[in-house]
């Protein structure tokens, strides 16, 4: 149960935002990731926008589809970075995977 709901094998989202010395952090999508993602290979890869914080999920494996959803979130430390990383790498292709990689939007 959640907020006094039923969650029935459902994966949860929950971001917050964040600010730094004045400034809010952007949050970044990043979906269709290969097998062997790593938080390091992600640090690297999103080095140049300025990543502060890379999240990989543990829970990505659905149990009805039996196929895994490799996704992660990155922390980027302006919006104009993260628009920039979405920009560059929207698309590109890693591990033989196209990675899909949008800002986050807190869902109401």
């Amino acid at each position: 149960m959640f907020n006094g709901k039923p969650l029935y094998e459902k994966v949860l989202a929950v971001t917050l935002s964040r600010q730094s010395s004045g400034e809010f952090h952007s949050d970044v999508f990043v979906g269709n990731l290969p097998d062997n993602a790593t938080t390091e290979s992600l640090t690297k890869l999103f080095e140049p926008y300025g990543v502060t914080h890379v999240q990989l999920p543990d829970f990505t494996e659905r149990r009805l589809s039996k196929h895994r959803k490799h996704f992660a979130f990155v922390t980027i430390p302006s919006h104009e970075a993260a628009q920039k990383a979405v920009a560059a790498l929207h698309g590109k292709t890693v591990g033989g995977k196209e990675l899909i990689v949008r800002l986050w939007e807190q869902q109401a």
